[in-house]
């Protein structure tokens, strides 16, 4: 089945209200990867997913959350009807529908924030070296449908798409397509984000999540000294005991 300018196509999973997925998502079970220091992975243990807005954001490669702050017309294009519920409800599409079309023609300052993974088979080494601030920290890997299974029902609706690179900034136009673009030089991210559109003066918006659920595996980072590694393998498998869910990078292992 497939989605058009006019009509949204209802996809069915396990019913999670206000979770919408893009049709260009053929693969609920591709690996996900987040890189993070420890104060992050901590709160995301303890079950909070943090979204970032452009001033919690240092990163000049999010620019599309730059030029979705505040606009006085909200123009809809064919992407944004590539979005499905993750529902088994038919009032899940009813909003959907009515929450795009309250979007055309308002005058406020919307917010967009984002929540960021990478799509890969393998973790990577150049998003280790981007994304940790100092060499302590760890890789979460997931799926996406682990993911979307550890979400809480959230307070505002979340959009989940790969990023389009493209030639160009999209800086006028569908706010919903913005967010979701980046310049073609950053393709090697190869990122599924999760987007937030709200009302809010907050720079940040918290999503409830069960850990357990969403962690497939964490890896140690291949940044630190050998005995580094080994202090924070030790440290974490008291908190995880199961086997192979804490695991030395394979990285670190080829130096």
């Amino acid at each position: 089945m497939k989605a058009n300018e006019n009509q949204l196509v209802e996809i069915c999973y396990e019913y999670k209200t206000n979770i919408y997925i893009h049709k260009d998502i053929t693969d609920l079970n591709r690996k996900l990867w987040r890189y993070m220091d420890l104060p992050k992975f901590l709160s995301f243990r303890q079950g909070t997913l943090y979204f970032s807005n452009k001033l919690d954001l240092s990163d000049e490669r999010e620019r599309g959350i730059f030029y979705v702050q505040k606009s006085d017309k909200k123009q809809l294009s064919p992407f944004v009807f590539g979005f499905m519920p993750v529902c088994d409800k038919e009032a899940d599409k009813e909003f959907y529908d009515a929450n795009m079309e309250s979007q055309r023609n308002i005058d406020k300052a919307y917010k967009a924030y984002v929540n960021c993974w990478n799509q890969s088979e393998d973790e990577s080494y150049a998003l280790w070296n981007i994304y940790l601030k100092t060499r302590v920290g760890v890789a979460v890997q997931t799926t996406l449908q682990k993911l979307i299974d550890s979400i809480h029902k959230p307070e505002n609706p979340i959009f989940i798409s790969p990023v389009q690179y493209s030639l160009k900034d999209k800086r006028a136009g569908c706010a919903y397509e913005a967010i979701f673009t980046k310049r073609n030089y950053y393709d090697f991210e190869q990122e599924l984000r999760m987007a937030i559109i709200a009302e809010s003066s907050c720079n940040r918006q918290k999503v409830d999540i069960t850990s357990d659920i969403l962690i497939e595996s964490i890896l140690i980072s291949p940044l630190l000294l050998k005995w580094e590694q080994e202090e924070l393998y030790s440290l974490l498998k008291q908190f995880y005991e199961k086997n192979d869910i804490v695991r030395y990078s394979s990285i670190a292992d080829s130096k």
